[in-house]
C-alpha cells in the first residue's frame, strides 16, 4: 500500500515539525509496520525518539542498523552524538575512529574524538586531533582554547599561555579564553599579566569565579608601587640630616 505509506511518513514530517515527537514516533512505527525498511526512516525515527528524552531506544535503533551496514558514516556520526551526549565517551571513540579509518579528514570527527579523549584523560590524543583540527580548518579558532585547557591540566603552562593567547589573537576574546590565560600567567608568575587577564575575564563575565578568586589572589601577589616622594618631602628630609 504505496499511497497508505506515504501519507503515514508525511504526517510523521508534520508531527516532527511541529514538535510532537510521540504522534511522529507512532506515525513513523505503522509506515514500517506496513512495509517500509527501517532503514529508510531511521534518522528522523531517532530523532523523534531524541526529542521525547528517549536516548537509550535511539542509540539501540543506531547500533542496531550498524549491524547491517557498519561502516553508514551519519549512522557512526549519528550514534556517537548520541553517546557523547549521554557521556558515554568511551563507546563513542571507537566509532568515531571507524569514521576516520574512512574519511580522514572528516572536520567534526575530529573534534568529536578529541574531545572524547579528553573526557576520558586522553589528553595527548586530544591534542592531536585538535591540531589536525586546526590543520584542516583555521576558522575553528575556538579549538585553541580547548587545547589551552588541556596543556594547563598536564600542567604544561608556557604552551598553555602560547595557545590561549593565539585563541585570543584569532578573535577568541571570550572570559574562558582571558581567565585560562590568566590562569597560566599566575603559574608561571608573571602576576601583572595575570592580573591584566583576569581583569578582561570579568569585563566580559563579571560572574566568572576563576577572574573573581584570580584578581583576589593577586592583590596579595602584587605589591603596591612605592610611591616617590614629593619635591617637599624630599626637602624636609634633607634638613633632617643636615
Amino acid at each position: 500500500q504505496p499511497g497508505r505509506t506515504d501519507a503515514q511518513l508525511m504526517v510523521a514530517r508534520l508531527r516532527s515539525a511541529r514538535g510532537d515527537y510521540q504522534a511522529a514516533i507512532e506515525a513513523y512505527t505503522q509506515a514500517i509496520e506496513g512495509g517500509l525498511q527501517i532503514e529508510d526512516v531511521l534518522e528522523p525515527l531517532a530523532s523523534a525518539y531524541i526529542g521525547v528524552g528517549d536516548q537509550a531506544k535511539a542509540d539501540q535503533l543506531y547500533k542496531d542498523a550498524l549491524t547491517k551496514r557498519p561502516n553508514e558514516i551519519s549512522w557512526l556520526m549519528a550514534r556517537s552524538r548520541i553517546l557523547i551526549g549521554t557521556l558515554a565517551h568511551t563507546e563513542a571513540i571507537p566509532l568515531l575512529r571507524r569514521v576516520l579509518a574512512k574519511e580522514s579528514n572528516n572536520l567534526d570527527a575530529h573534534e568529536w574524538i578529541a574531545g572524547a579523549y579528553a573526557a576520558v584523560a586522553n589528553d595527548h590524543q586530544a591534542l592531536d586531533h585538535y591540531r589536525r583540527v586546526i590543520g584542516l580548518d583555521p576558522g575553528r579558532s575556538y579549538v585553541y582554547t580547548r587545547m589551552g585547557d588541556l596543556h594547563y591540566g598536564m600542567r604544561d603552562f608556557q604552551d598553555a599561555r602560547k595557545t590561549y593567547e593565539m585563541a585570543i589573537d584569532r578573535g577568541v576574546r571570550t572570559a574562558e579564553a582571558y581567565a585560562g590565560l590568566g590562569l597560566a600567567e599566575e603559574e608561571l608568575s608573571r602576576y601583572r599579566n595575570a592580573r591584566t587577564a583576569y581583569r578582561r575575564a570579568r569585563d566580559r563575565d563579571p560572574g566568572n569565579e576563576i577572574a573573581r578568586k584570580g584578581l583576589q589572589r593577586m592583590r596579595s601577589k602584587i605589591r603596591p608601587p612605592r610611591r616617590q616622594p614629593t619635591a617637599s618631602e624630599s626637602a624636609d628630609r634633607g634638613r633632617r640630616m643636615m
